[in-house]
């Protein structure tokens, strides 16, 4: 039986959304795209001759399957005898809602040999308690491995769709008290400190919280009130492990926090125990769904009903699938096929009139496709001389649709504006011009992320006034599930990435692990939203391209995009590419190169699985080809190498190469080893954007600023020499 090939795979629907419930507040409402907040602009060809305008918006809604329902929440009961939070679960005896499934966040299967874990919620009228059982061979303390500092924890998270409030509770040394992190709160009330206990056990630990309702000022804790809520367990055996359990199928909460677990606070005493998980996917080809069922061992050879208020969807059987139970169901009549007549918003799974799992399915994932945007001339304004390609293109499973026009046959160096549906102002734009008389400037970096440091940075790099922004990868860490950090990028990118004459910037990108949903080795089809946007300019096999700034013998740059291992191996395909397209421009006056992960990490490990492909196999075509400058990225510091051949530090017109950045546009900085590894000529703990300017004469200026504007770096590379700036 070919069963659930894809479940260990990645899910793109979190079960339990709670969007679905009637909460207000940004904290938990789905934003609404349009071109005002999510215009993008970039090329796919000449830049002096094109423009593609981009922008989101939510597709067309069907209704409600009649009868059906429109959500479901997970019954927590109120506990009334006392509870000690002593991280002991004697005292909780037979009360509570047991949860004895949890999945990966990420859609995996739970590993059968290695970390497990069952939770109790309950409520009182102090606060969500909260307790966790979790089997794990190897224990972590906090502070105790680098980049790991939190150790071995569990993540919580709870909120009535206006206040929020995230806990870290970690494990900590012998006869230490627990690490208590709170990383959000809302700014309305004081801060309040959860109680929190963990007590290690001979295979594992348990945590016992009690998250307060203080932390959200307008819960009134009662029977039948309604709270989001979303826990995360993660083992951190190893310095890059990413092991989680999670309550919610969706990858990266914590950049998600929109998606909680719907609860309904009940009065009663016994509720029937949660021992599966349900999860949504869609067909992108065909548009059907299906549902993907996963549950606890006692479950395999039981037929479980999939119900929806009224309305029983069907029976399915669950198999043995890595030692857990599981099953696949197509979705009947009329909720399957190209477009959508119906929509079902709730399911529940449940076996001898018990329910055993409660999903809240998006309804963004039933949206049809919109009609395609249309854009006008401006009056008194430069006008494009044809009317442009129009299509509406899916962005992902998130029921957004890119809307894309593509003007071509433009005139070079000229400014235009048109007007979009859905943005007050027009859009202006300005083409790259046709030959490189005078100087132009693009901004550059990479690991943005949605902080408000972003923001500044942006702000920085819009006063240059530049021709468009180029990200290494690693743009608004969606992970290729969560579509609403791009809206969130894209907003930050329109309210500050704007020069002073109001001229909307095209934006250039590599490919990321964050772009992936997977990270590495992944293809294509796991970076939905980044190809979405940016696919026609890459390689059907890959997220790599390069893309010309003039035509035929006037080129006078070339930016080489690659894939380091993301959607495509270094090796192979990609590299034959590359040997191919720069053999094809030898006499290119600014040979750029741009991708993700550093061949020269400033921070992680030189011989990792992840550098080492880009120096075997990348690094002598840029010597042969005399690059004049490769932006990496990855590593979330600002890094100048010394130029480099062979992996040595050469002097001027040697035939070295330099290697700029390590990507920190907006993300946390990482420390960098001291003393600088020996191809380091700078590396620094900052945030930081780079402006880059090409020159007439073949060589190029890069000024690298952190986000309050101070000088990180200032120097001009050209004649196989690095000048630095006093």
């Amino acid at each position: 039986m070919k069963l659930f090939q894809s479940v260990s795979r990645r899910c793109l629907t979190g079960l339990l959304c709670v969007s679905s419930l009637t909460l207000a507040g940004p904290a938990t409402s789905q934003p609404v795209p349009s071109a005002e907040s999510t215009l993008l602009l970039t090329w796919f060809d000449n830049p002096s001759t094109s423009m593609a305008v981009q922008w989101l918006t939510p597709g067309d809604q069907p209704p409600r399957t009649p009868r059906s329902a429109a959500v479901a929440s997970m019954p927590v009961p109120r506990i009334d005898q006392p509870l000690t939070f002593d991280g002991k679960p004697e005292d909780w005896g037979v009360h509570g809602l047991r949860v004895d499934y949890l999945g990966q966040p990420d859609g995996d299967w739970p590993a059968p040999d290695d970390t497990a874990a069952a939770l109790k919620l309950g409520w009182t009228p102090r606060g969500l308690a909260v307790l966790v059982t979790v089997t794990d061979d190897k224990l972590i303390p906090a502070n105790t491995v680098k980049r790991q500092r939190r150790g071995d924890r569990v993540s919580l998270r709870l909120s009535d769709g206006d206040a929020v409030l995230d806990v870290d509770v970690s494990l900590a040394q012998p006869g230490e008290p627990p690490v208590v992190r709170v990383r959000k709160q809302s700014k309305k009330v004081p801060t309040v400190e959860p109680a929190a206990a963990v007590t290690p056990t001979d295979t594992g630990y348990v945590t016992e919280v009690l998250l307060p309702w203080g932390a959200l000022p307008g819960f009134t804790p009662k029977s039948a009130a309604r709270c989001g809520f979303n826990i995360e367990i993660h083992d951190v055996d190893g310095a890059y492990s990413t092991d989680r359990l999670s309550l919610l199928g969706y990858a990266y909460s914590d950049q998600g926090r929109r998606r909680m677990a719907p609860l309904k606070l009940v009065s009663a005493r016994r509720v029937d125990a949660v021992r599966a998980r349900v999860e949504l996917r869609t067909d992108l080809a065909t548009g059907a769904h299906r549902l993907e069922i996963g549950g606890e061992p006692r479950l395999i050879g039981e037929t479980v009903v999939i119900k929806s208020g009224e309305v029983t969807v069907g029976k399915v059987r669950l198999e043995r699938v890595s030692g857990f139970a599981g099953a696949e169901f197509a979705l009947p009549q009329p909720w399957r096929g190209p477009v959508t007549d119906q929509r079902l918003d709730a399911l529940t799974v449940e076996l001898d009139d018990r329910t055993l799992a409660y999903a809240n399915l998006d309804p963004a994932h039933w949206a049809n496709p919109p009609e395609p945007g249309v854009a006008s001339a401006v009056k008194r304004q430069t006008a494009p001389p044809e009317f442009p390609d129009a299509e509406v293109v899916a962005f992902g499973h998130s029921g957004w649709f890119v809307h894309r026009l593509r003007f071509t046959g433009l005139t070079p160096g000229t400014d235009y504006a048109i007007a979009v549906p859905g943005r007050l102002a027009p859009v202006r734009f300005r083409t790259a011009p046709a030959t490189l008389d005078t100087p132009i400037v693009f901004a550059e970096g990479g690991d943005v992320g949605t902080t408000r440091h972003v923001g500044m940075l942006h702000g920085e790099a819009a006063k240059w006034d530049p021709l468009f922004g180029l990200v290494g990868g690693d743009c608004a860490y969606g992970n290729g599930v969560d579509p609403e950090t791009w809206f969130d990028y894209l907003k930050l990118w329109n309210d500050h990435m704007t020069p002073a004459d109001g001229r909307s910037v095209p934006m250039l990108a590599a490919i990321g692990n964050h772009e992936t949903d997977g990270g590495w080795g992944q293809t294509p089809n796991e970076s939905p939203f980044f190809r979405a946007f940016f696919g026609p300019l890459f390689s059907p096999r890959g997220a790599y391209g390069v893309l010309d700034f003039g035509q035929g013998d006037d080129r006078y740059a070339s930016i080489y995009m690659l894939d380091s291992g993301h959607t495509t191996s270094h090796d192979g395909h990609q590299t034959k590419w590359l040997k191919k397209a720069m053999a094809q421009r030898p006499d290119v006056p600014h040979q750029l190169v741009c991708y993700h992960v550093p061949a020269y990490p400033s921070v992680r490990s030189f011989d990792s699985k992840e550098s080492t492909p880009a120096r075997e196999h990348w690094v002598p075509l840029f010597e042969e080809q005399g690059v004049d400058c490769v932006f990496e990225h990855h590593d979330h510091t600002y890094k100048r190498t010394h130029l480099l051949k062979d992996g040595q530090a050469v002097g001027p017109g040697e035939g070295g190469v330099l290697y700029l950045g390590d990507g920190c546009w907006g993300r946390p900085p990482r420390s960098v080893d001291t003393p600088l590894r020996p191809y380091l000529a700078v590396a620094e703990s900052e945030r930081n954007v780079m402006r880059v300017t090409l020159k007439p004469d073949g060589t190029q200026d890069v000024l690298a600023v952190n986000e309050h504007g101070e000088v990180l770096d200032d120097i001009t590379i050209g004649s196989g020499a690095v000048t630095v700036s006093e």
